[in-house]
């Protein structure tokens, strides 16, 4: 066993699977490019792999600290959801979007509002990859119709802060999408990058629980009797909440599953960064999206988006959007948070048994700074989570080979 000490270059973060795929690593370098390997993810690759790994890497580790402006009933919710100045439960208005997109259609709304306004020119996220639909890429949209053919959950590797040099070469300010690791990327480089800070117009995230990998794609498709070659694309989520998994063959004919059984296959195929990760809420964002499924999905139900702003750059956006009538709010309450994702909570308290039994195996792992993990771990789980957040650790360290170097 390698014994290991801390992270110091990209090729550790890569090397010791704690790469979250972000691809901030390779903007403005011709040294460094992403590549998708097909079993972990989008990966850095390149000549500069062996230099320190910087500041902002998320895979190396996330610090956080508690805004001043945070109101007295919202601070009790930091330790579990990072700055949070209001919650909300509402839908893109127009109902188009709020069929097609995922949960109601809120980030595709607040995206489109902010291009037709002219508040950006750009919105740079993720979108199915031309030649292959079992993968994404990173597209930017520079109008609604772009932004709604692009719209809707993709359960598959991506690196959305590739676009970042888009923001970096081009007039005027741009949208970004992205996970809560992606998103924590920018945030992290903006606060050192005057030049970069002063070209995002807003910053926004989504919950997520983990990212699979194409190869857990590949096998869905294929397990649904779906040959690789003749399938024309993917949906996930959508048209409906929380929407189908459809698989449409060229020939037009579609494979569907529901929402839990996809979701329940995808899952095992998370790179390990997810199992590790301590923040799956956008805590890093100026507003973040989510499921309100303390609400069950009803028959025909459109959906709602459970939105959580973060700073007073998204509450100013979400707030402009609602008066100008793109985006409908129905409810403001933070109990909704708690309420509507539970198993979170579980996450961070379990990451605390994962992280401990990484640091007795010698593995690598992230310097998490301004968390609170023990609380959780003690509040939210029982004697058998509990101890299966330490014992099951050992055995993805064994079977997943994370106390040394990836050899390939």
């Amino acid at each position: 066993m390698d014994m290991v000490s801390e992270i110091k270059t990209i090729k550790d973060v890569v090397d010791y699977q704690l790469c979250a795929g972000c691809g901030m690593c390779a903007v403005q370098t011709d040294d460094l490019q992403m590549i998708e390997v097909i079993d972990l993810g989008k990966r850095p690759d390149g000549k500069s792999i062996d230099q320190h790994v910087p500041d902002y890497c998320p895979g190396a580790g996330l610090q956080r600290s508690k805004p001043d402006n945070l109101p007295d009933s919202s601070k009790v919710l930091f330790d579990a959801w990072g700055p949070v100045l209001e919650v909300w439960e509402g839908y893109a208005s127009d109902e188009g979007i709020r069929y097609k997109a995922s949960s109601g259609g809120g980030i595709t709304a607040l995206a489109s509002y902010l291009l037709d306004s002219h508040s950006a020119t750009r919105v740079i996220h993720t979108g199915q990859n031309k030649s292959s639909a079992c993968r994404t890429e990173t597209v930017v949209s520079k109008s609604s119709k772009e932004l709604l053919d692009h719209s809707g959950s993709r359960y598959c590797a991506s690196s959305p802060c590739e676009g970042v040099d888009e923001i970096f070469v081009n007039e005027g300010s741009s949208v970004f999408i992205g996970k809560p690791c992606d998103s924590a990327a920018l945030r992290l480089r903006t606060n050192t990058d005057d030049v970069l800070a002063s070209k995002v117009a807003l910053n926004i995230s989504f919950f997520c629980a983990g990212t699979p990998s194409s190869e857990g794609n590949v096998s869905l498709v294929e397990r649904e009797g779906i040959a690789i070659n003749y399938l024309k694309s993917l949906k996930y989520r959508g048209e409906g909440w929380p929407g189908l998994w459809r698989a449409i063959k060229t020939d037009g004919q579609c494979q569907e599953l529901t929402y839990a059984d996809s979701w329940g296959y995808l899952q095992q195929y998370r790179q390990w960064r997810c199992y590790i990760c301590p923040d799956h809420s956008g805590e890093f964002s100026d507003i973040s999206f989510g499921d309100p499924w303390h609400n069950a999905p009803e028959e025909g139900d459109l959906g709602k988006s459970m939105i959580v702003v973060r700073t007073e750059r998204g509450r100013e956006a979400l707030h402009k959007a609602v008066s100008s009538g793109y985006i409908t709010l129905e409810r403001e309450d933070l109990n909704i948070l708690p309420l509507s994702q539970p198993n979170l909570l579980k996450a961070r308290g379990a990451l605390l048994g994962r992280l401990f039994a990484l640091r007795l195996s010698g593995c690598k792992i992230p310097k998490y700074q301004g968390y609170s993990f023990f609380q959780f771990w003690w509040s939210e789980l029982n004697y058998r989570d509990k101890f299966s957040s330490f014992a099951g650790t050992f055995k993805r360290i064994y079977k997943r080979k994370l106390y040394r170097r990836l050899r390939r």
